[in-house]
């Protein structure tokens, strides 16, 4: 037995002792993990060793742990174990000292680096998952997804969109033509600028305009019986931290528009390879459709814009100005015959029409309005002013 795995297996002596002395496992039992550890410990430390051999050791000691955990229980529930031991923490701590090996061994693998973050985040160790996250980052600097994942980290777990955007603008400068980087970029402001909403929502914000118009409750008026207080607080846990100078509302802070989004588009927009860029105007635009709290046709209407200066020949830049009136509104909305008029009124102005758009365009109608679930939901008289557009197209 080498000096290094003599040095390992004796550091889980104690533990050992306190499984036995405190009943959890018998003699052959001990001795059986000991074997095996043993063996695992020969073959993590190996020159042959591989990344597997580090996933199948922290595999096996989850699997004891498990174990360890569910008998204790059962011990602690009948009465026969009281207090702690240093078995109660010596597994998770070697789980996580195994990995931390992997990744030192071979610090190219993203995915032992996953494992590592992963079992951190289970055993609820935030410096562990901090301290690994910047580790992997150093090796993996030219890999958006990394860089994603981390931001993702910081803006959900720890509910720091500040933290998150530090780390994709770091990011950025390693991976500047990433369009993955750059939507993930715009994603993550346009959520940082509707929670600021949620949260001036959930805490009754009014701004100076809705004061003068009379909108802020009298005193008299409040009525905080029905107020709870408990679901309030956990959910503005879940909400970001925020900039006190984000004032005023969405009509006077481009702010609370989401804007920012679009700030971060136009700088994206040319960083991104020229092949890419309509691709890239598309997911920008496909990314909007899920923040219904914004005026979605006025940020499209941005991205839009740019496409017709920059591709004006692209018929999928001609088909995304066409069906805009009617791109987030659904099929049961009381506005939906109005925006149906100002798609056909634009159609109409548009001296001609290549053969490509027109395919596209009927496509789209068709597809939106008159196929499956979504000609069900639809007005008969719209569904036939829609039939007849297209035949007359």
């Amino acid at each position: 037995m080498s000096e290094k795995v003599r040095y390992y297996l004796e550091q889980s002596v104690a533990e050992l002792q306190d499984l036995k002395k405190r009943g959890i496992f018998e003699e052959n039992e001990l001795k059986i993990i000991m074997r095996r550890r043993t063996d695992y410990e020969h073959r993590i430390t190996s020159r042959t060793a591989k990344s597997t051999d580090f996933l199948s050791y922290a595999n096996h000691e989850i699997n004891v742990e498990k174990l360890r955990a569910l008998r204790l229980k059962r011990l602690r529930k009948g009465g026969s174990i009281t207090g702690s031991g240093v078995s109660d923490w010596a597994g998770s701590r070697r789980i996580s000292f195994i990995l931390d090996r992997a990744t030192k061994k071979f610090p190219r693998n993203l995915s032992l680096w996953i494992r590592l973050i992963e079992y951190a985040k289970e055993q609820n160790s935030p410096n562990v998952v901090n301290k690994s996250m910047s580790s992997m980052l150093k090796f993996h600097p030219t890999n958006p997804e990394v860089w994603v994942f981390v931001a993702k980290y910081q803006a959900e777990n720890n509910a720091s969109i500040q933290e998150a955007r530090a780390v994709l603008q770091r990011g950025l400068r390693f991976n500047a033509d990433s369009s993955y980087l750059w939507l993930e970029y715009m994603r993550l402001e346009l959520i940082y600028a509707a929670k600021i909403l949620a949260r001036r929502k959930l805490l009754g914000i009014k701004s100076a305009h809705s004061i003068e118009n009379g909108e802020l409750k009298k005193p008299s008026q409040l009525d905080f019986s029905a107020f709870d207080v408990a679901a309030a607080e956990k959910e503005l846990n879940n909400l970001p931290d925020i900039n006190i100078d984000i004032l005023g509302d969405m009509s006077s802070n481009p702010v609370l528009r989401g804007e920012v989004a679009l700030a971060v588009f136009d700088a994206a927009i040319n960083q991104v390879e020229a092949d890419d860029q309509i691709e890239f105007c598309k997911q920008s635009l496909e990314i909007l459709e899920n923040f219904t709290v914004f005026d979605r046709i006025h940020l499209s209407n941005h991205i839009i814009q740019w496409a017709e200066a920059n591709r004006p020949g692209d018929s999928r830049v001609h088909l995304w100005r066409l069906s805009l009136p009617v791109r987030y509104c659904s099929n049961v909305s009381v506005e939906l015959p109005q925006q149906l008029r100002l798609l056909f009124n634009l159609y109409s102005k548009m001296s001609s029409h290549p053969r490509e758009v027109k395919e596209l365009l009927r496509e789209y109608l068709t597809d939106r309005f008159l196929l499956g679930s979504a000609s069900a939901e639809l007005d008969q008289s719209l569904k036939q002013a829609v039939e007849l557009f297209i035949r007359q197209m």
